[in-house]
């Protein structure tokens, strides 16, 4: 029987605890919806990176015109990047057929640190049924649902979406156990989603959004099941690109 665990806080993370596991990373307001919006629109991959000056050097390593540079610091677009970290910005028009680097506050630093898992995914709201299809189909792995936080603290909305994860993976099925912090995310899932727009205001990332005047965000984030495919990180060379149904 596989165990589902949802895990809060990144700096919870270990090797040990990771290996051997599938592992899912939500920031949902805003990177991982923006990383799966790019795929959708037609993005060749997206390459997280923890440092901007990280990403400059890599988008200085590519063909010239392949990349498109987007992320955020304190949630607002950096400097001398081409757009933010909003889903709406990786339109078609902007990153058709481009390598799409991305640095974030919270989000691309969980993802790297959940590496050592077997096999990771990015996920967010909208390929929430894609991606529990594919964790479902991974093997027999236990899985951790990772919430990538905000301010290196716990996330409403990456616990609110894991709970809609679990939700279905476990719907209908009987071969898998729920860890209390799976059964948390759950619940909260499940006594939200009647407003999911509202939902997504009401933790620090939601007041974050607010604050910048990106409301639009929540709509474009809160598109549940709007996406249908899973995205898988791949570690060598690392990159995340959809996962084919």
């Amino acid at each position: 029987m596989r165990e589902i665990y949802v895990v809060f806080e990144v700096e919870a993370l270990t090797r040990e605890f990771l290996s051997g596991k599938t592992a899912v990373v939500f920031d949902v307001l805003r990177a991982t919806s923006s990383m799966i919006q790019a795929l959708a629109s037609g993005a060749a991959r997206v390459v997280p990176t923890m440092e901007v000056a990280e990403a400059f050097s890599l988008r200085d390593s590519l063909p010239r015109g392949s990349v498109v540079l987007g992320g955020e610091r304190g949630g607002l677009q950096i400097p001398g990047f081409d757009i933010g970290n909003t889903p709406q910005e990786f339109s078609t028009q902007v990153v058709g057929g481009k390598t799409v680097v991305m640095t974030t506050t919270n989000g691309t630093r969980a993802i790297l640190m959940a590496l050592p898992a077997a096999r990771l995914y990015v996920a967010a709201l909208t390929n929430a049924a894609a991606t529990a299809r594919a964790v479902a189909a991974s093997g027999p792995e236990d899985i951790v649902l990772i919430g990538a936080g905000t301010e290196r603290r716990v996330s409403w909305e990456d616990t609110f979406a894991a709970g809609a994860v679990v939700e279905r993976l476990t719907a209908g099925a009987e071969d898998y156990s729920l860890t209390d912090s799976a059964q948390i995310a759950l619940e909260i899932w499940r006594l939200s989603t009647g407003d999911v727009q509202a939902a997504l205001r009401r933790g620090r990332g939601g007041r974050n959004v607010m604050k910048f005047q990106l409301d639009a965000a929540f709509a474009t984030c809160g598109a549940v099941d709007s996406i249908d495919f899973a995205a898988r990180v791949h570690k060598e060379p690392l990159e995340i690109v959809p996962e084919p149904a």
